[in-house]
């Protein structure tokens, strides 16, 4: 007896998880869809709010990076430069001192000063 409800608790945990994951994701699609339609600043705003878990946006350093990128490739220099300090940090993804420079040099080529202070220290610390 004890096992059959062990069972159907697990099987109902399993069929909850999976209706999570596709609402997830339908969720997550709808995101996608309203992000391609948004400004530079929107997107940059978005994935500060998003990574600080400030404004009414939950804490998602994840969904962070994917908005701070979008928003680079619509042209925005702070993006650059925040997505610099997350990948230097390690927030939202591991340590990547690559992706890390390559932003902070992408920023910096656009005058951003912090951005080139830090480029600097880190190429510094890499040789």
């Amino acid at each position: 007896m004890k096992k059959d409800r062990a069972f159907a608790a697990s099987s109902l945990d399993e069929e909850a998880e999976k209706m999570y994951d596709e609402e997830y994701s339908r969720g997550q699609n709808r995101a996608d869809e309203a992000a391609q339609s948004m400004t530079a600043d929107e997107l940059f705003q978005y994935g500060v709010d998003s990574r600080d878990g400030k404004n009414g946006r939950i804490k998602m350093p994840t969904t962070a990076i994917k908005y701070l990128k979008a928003a680079t490739e619509k042209g925005h220099i702070d993006a650059r430069y925040e997505l610099a300090r997350m990948y230097e940090k390690g927030i939202g993804s591991e340590v990547d001192m690559e992706q890390a420079i390559r932003y902070y040099n992408s920023a910096a080529n656009y005058g951003h000063r912090k951005a080139k202070r830090a480029a600097k220290r880190l190429e510094k610390r890499a040789t």
